[in-house]
């Protein structure tokens, strides 16, 4: 593969490096040493140059990306800011794009500069005096960031282990080769701006610029200006490279104590290795919540050189597996303990012995989730629908109702679960619905409801006091039903009367004959049982008009 070597046109007025250079500002260039060709990258997509100056390129490890700074606004699209900002050419797409922007795309409000590509071109540092790039800016001071050109995404990566932001200027980043690792420069550092968890002697009063590495990964931030003992650097230290693997910083400081016997009084090259840090670590537990006789995983991210992690639970030590893709993993079994929060003390020992430490914690929970249900009607019939509703601790994470031998999810909305069942064609009876629920830790919870299908109709007999009537008389139906009979009606002439039922569970009505002609008429008794089946019977009474003839 060519190597490429980018450079910028610095202070000359050179504009012959390639033809059609006609734009009078610093340009940047790429040259191919096996070629022998140089090209300027620091134009638009469609190839129109700069209207500006272009400054500070960093090029990725196969020579194909190329970030930059640059005070035009004609490379892209929509660079309307009226400051410098960070741009990346790729090579093989012949396309340039801004990167110092907000997740959201969003432009920068101030000025963006002093780029540095990761190996593979994915990540690009850049130091930025923007407050828009990211939420929760508010130090008003240069931050250093770090862009994703995959996933659009824009970090900070100038703050604290604990997230904090720093209230002093940052700049001058160096990113590893795989992007995980950004050293920069904080600048003029006092007791009011000093690295949080760094402590400072009590006549530290000066400032002075120090040197810093943030892990993408851990989130931790660790000043690396720094003598073998930990003594901070106490002369201005800054312009760091950092190595492929982040493992090493080289960076110029005048201080006179990170080594022993520093008495030229100049300004020196220094590089700090690692080796005297602990390692960090960060880790996850999956499942937090479980009961006894359950397994969680533990996964854990830790420094390249650490060697080996423990894990110190319930006061056993386990060892966890480091896998290919660097994670450290371990498989634990709950044993059988009561309820409550128990703790995973991890302790991660590197190659030079230092050891770093992460607490994590797991819930157990062997409570069965509580249920409370309701089931509405209780007395149904095939066809007919019933509703299953149940209230269940807030921790279920779902229930099922066994009936009839298939089972059925009910719906949750907050604690209260549902489920509306359809009887289907099985014969008269008493039937089960076996709920279960389960929660977040795996624990079930049961309870039993019984409803009873009834499909055998109501069975009605009834007499009229009088079958043999005239209109405007007076007759009364009595008649007998079944005893789960919830209603029963008569429809006479068209018209549907309801009977009523007596303390001795007959049913009657009076009825007065309207005017109607002679003849006989039917009554159509309908009974209504509490399952909704119904049954029929008839009556008739005979309606004569007919005046009696007297015989002289």
């Amino acid at each position: 593969m060519a190597d490429f070597l980018s450079t910028d046109r610095s202070s000359n007025s050179s504009s012959n490096l390639v033809p059609g250079d006609n734009n009078g500002f610093h340009d940047i260039f790429v040259y191919d040493r096996v070629l022998k060709t140089i090209k300027r990258v620091s134009i638009s997509s469609t190839g129109e140059e700069s209207n500006s100056d272009s400054y500070k390129p960093s090029i990725n490890a196969d020579g194909s990306v190329i970030a930059f700074y640059s005070h035009a606004s004609n490379l892209v699209a929509g660079d309307n800011n009226g400051f410098g900002d960070v741009f990346v050419y790729d090579q093989t797409l012949n396309t340039v794009k801004r990167v110092s922007i907000s997740r959201t795309g969003e432009e920068g409000n101030d000025y963006s500069y002093k780029p540095s590509i990761s190996a593979d071109g994915h990540y690009i540092a850049f130091t930025s005096s923007a407050n828009n790039l990211v939420s929760g800016d508010n130090n008003y001071r240069d931050d250093v960031f770090v862009h994703d050109q995959i996933s659009g995404i824009t970090e900070r990566v100038s703050v604290s282990s604990t997230g904090e932001e720093f209230r002093v200027d940052c700049e001058e980043p160096s990113i590893s080769g795989d992007g995980r690792y950004v050293a920069f420069a904080l600048r003029d550092i006092g007791p009011a701006g000093a690295p949080i968890g760094v402590d400072l002697p009590s006549d530290y009063s000066y400032f002075i610029s120090q040197v810093l590495v943030h892990d993408r990964i851990s989130g931790t931030t660790k000043v690396v200006s720094i003598s073998s003992t930990g003594d901070l650097g106490n002369g201005d230290s800054s312009n760091p490279s950092i190595n492929a693997d982040g493992r090493a910083v080289a960076f110029s400081s005048w201080a006179d104590n990170l080594i022993t016997n520093d008495t030229n009084g100049v300004g020196d090259i220094f590089v700090h290795t690692s080796d005297n840090i602990p390692p960090t670590v960060s880790g996850t537990i999956t499942p937090n919540m479980v009961r006894s006789g359950n397994s969680v995983t533990i996964r854990v991210l830790s420094d390249p050189d650490t060697k080996s992690i423990t894990a110190l639970i319930s006061g056993e030590t386990f060892n966890l597996v480091k896998k290919a893709d660097g994670t450290w993993t371990l498989k634990y079994t709950v044993p059988h303990v009561s309820d409550g929060i128990y703790s995973i003390f991890l302790n991660a020992v590197d190659n030079a012995g230092n050891q770093g430490n992460k607490t994590l914690n797991f819930t157990v929970d062997n409570t069965p989730p509580t249920i409370q249900t309701v089931l509405n009607p209780v007395l149904t019939r095939t066809g007919n629908t019933i509703n299953i509703n149940v209230t269940a601790c807030g921790d279920t994470q779902n229930i099922t109702a066994t009936i009839l031998g298939r089972i059925h999810n009910l719906i949750g909305n907050n604690s209260t679960w549902t489920l509306k069942y359809t009887v289907p064609h099985v014969s008269d009876g008493i039937y089960s619905i076996f709920l279960n629920a389960v929660d977040n830790a795996g624990n079930q919870g049961n309870s039993t409801l019984n409803f009873t299908v009834d499909n055998t109709p109501p069975v009605i007999s009834g007499v009229v006091n009088h079958d043999l009537t005239k209109k405007g008389n007076n007759i009364t139906i009595n008649a007998n039903s079944s005893p789960d009979t919830a209603n029963l009606t008569a429809s006479i002439l068209g018209t549907i009367y309801n009977l009523t039922k007596r303390t001795n569970k007959t049913w009657t009505l009076n009825y007065t004959i309207p005017s109607i002609t002679s003849g006989i008429y039917d009554i159509l008794l309908k009974a209504t049982d509490y399952a909704g089946n119904q049954g029929n019977s008839t009556l008739n009474f005979t309606v004569d008009n007919t005046p009696s003839t007297v015989n002289n």
